[in-house]
C-alpha cells in the first residue's frame, strides 16, 4: 500500500510540473524553467531575492512588446460533454507615473487609472484561461474584442456555447458570433420594451429541489430576446440577448457559468494587490494564470474535478508540490 502511494504521489508531482512548466511557455518560450521553483517562495509573500528572479523574467518578457497570451493549445487535455466559454475583463489599478509609460498603444483608462485585461475562458466542465490580452482601448471595443477572439480559439478549440456580460453586448456582433452565443441584456435595448409587454409564462421545473419559473421569449430582428425570473432558493432575474432559441430555464443556468471568470480574476490578482510597477503587475498576473491553470488541470485529470465542484487538491498543496 506504501509503495502505491509513493508512486501516486510522484505520478502527481511530475504532472504538476509538467503543466506548469509547459504553460509557462505559453508567455514566453524563453523563461528559465526555474521559475517555477520560486512559485511558493513568491505566494508566501516573499519580496526578497526571488521576487527580483520573477521581475527580471517578466522585464524579458514585456520588453517585447507582447499583447496577447494564447493558452488553448493544452485543452486537448479536456473532454467536456459541453463546452462553455466565458468573455469578460478586469481591470488593475496603476499609479499616475505608470500611465505615463504605457506606450504602443493605449492600456489605461484616465479617469480610472486603471489597465484593463480582457479574457477568455473556458468555464465548463472546468476553469481554464484560453486566451488573455492586455486591452487596446483606442482601437478594439469590448464586443469586437469578443467576436475576434471567440473565432480565433474556436480554430482550436471546440466551442458549444459562450456567454458574456452586458459589457460585450453588440446585436450586430451577436448575430455575427459562429457559435451559439447568450449576452446579458440592457433595459433600455430596442427590442426590450416590446418585451415586457408579453404576458409571463408560469412554469414548474423538476431539478434536484423545486424551481419555479417564469418567462417572456421574444424573437426580435432575427435575436431572441428572454426575461427570466426564477426561485430556487431565492429569485433571481436575468435578461438575455441569444442568437439562438433555447429553454429560458436552461440559459439562466448556463449564463450563471459565467461567474466562474470571475473567480479566475480574482484568484489571479490575489496577490498583486500592492504591487506597484506596471510591467511586474502585468507579469505576476500572468504568472498566476499560470500556476491557476496547471492547478485546475491536475485536478481535473487525476480527479476528475469540475468547475462546480469542490477541489480535492489544495492550491496550497500543488505549490507545495511544484
Amino acid at each position: 500500500m506504501q509503495t502505491l502511494i509513493q508512486a501516486f504521489e510522484t505520478e502527481l508531482k511530475s504532472l504538476t510540473r509538467f503543466f506548469a512548466v509547459n504553460v509557462f511557455n505559453v508567455i514566453s518560450p524563453e523563461l528559465d524553467p526555474r521559475i517555477v521553483d520560486v512559485a511558493g517562495s513568491l505566494l508566501t509573500g516573499n519580496r526578497g531575492k526571488e521576487y527580483l528572479k520573477v521581475v527580471r523574467e517578466g522585464e524579458k518578457v514585456l520588453r517585447k512588446g507582447e499583447r496577447s497570451f494564447k493558452f488553448y493549445q493544452l485543452f486537448s487535455e479536456v473532454e467536456g460533454e459541453i463546452n462553455v466559454v466565458a468573455v469578460d475583463e478586469t481591470v488593475m489599478t496603476v499609479g499616475e507615473k505608470e500611465l505615463r509609460k504605457v506606450e504602443g498603444f493605449q492600456l489605461c483608462t484616465g479617469k480610472r487609472k486603471a489597465m484593463k485585461i480582457r479574457s477568455v475562458d473556458l468555464v465548463s466542465p472546468l476553469r481554464l484561461p484560453l486566451l488573455e490580452e492586455l486591452a487596446d482601448l483606442t482601437s478594439d471595443s469590448p464586443s469586437q474584442f469578443l467576436l475576434r477572439s471567440v473565432s480565433e480559439v474556436l480554430e482550436h478549440f471546440k466551442i458549444d456555447y459562450v456567454v458574456a456580460d452586458a459589457g460585450f453586448l453588440s446585436l450586430k456582433v451577436i448575430k455575427e458570433m459562429p457559435v451559439k452565443t447568450v449576452v446579458r441584456g440592457k433595459s433600455n435595448l430596442k427590442g426590450f420594451k416590446e418585451l415586457s409587454n408579453l404576458p409571463l409564462v408560469m412554469r414548474r421545473r423538476e431539478v434536484e429541489d423545486r424551481v419555479y419559473v417564469a418567462y417572456r421569449t421574444l424573437k426580435f430582428k432575427d435575436l431572441y430576446y428572454y426575461e427570466v425570473v426564477y426561485v430556487k432558493e431565492k429569485p433571481k432575474h436575468f435578461t438575455f440577448v441569444a442568437n439562438f432559441e433555447g429553454d429560458p430555464y436552461d440559459l439562466a443556468e448556463l449564463y450563471r457559468l459565467r461567474w466562474q471568470i470571475e473567480e479566475g480574476f480574482k484568484v489571479r490578482k490575489a496577490r498583486i494587490r500592492y504591487v506597484r510597477k506596471l510591467s511586474n503587475k502585468i507579469f505576476l498576473y500572468l504568472y498566476y494564470t499560470v500556476l491557476d491553470s496547471a492547478w485546475n488541470l491536475v485536478n481535473y485529470l487525476l480527479f476528475k474535478f469540475k468547475s462546480t465542484q469542490r477541489k480535492l487538491l489544495s492550491f496550497d498543496s500543488f505549490v507545495k508540490l511544484l
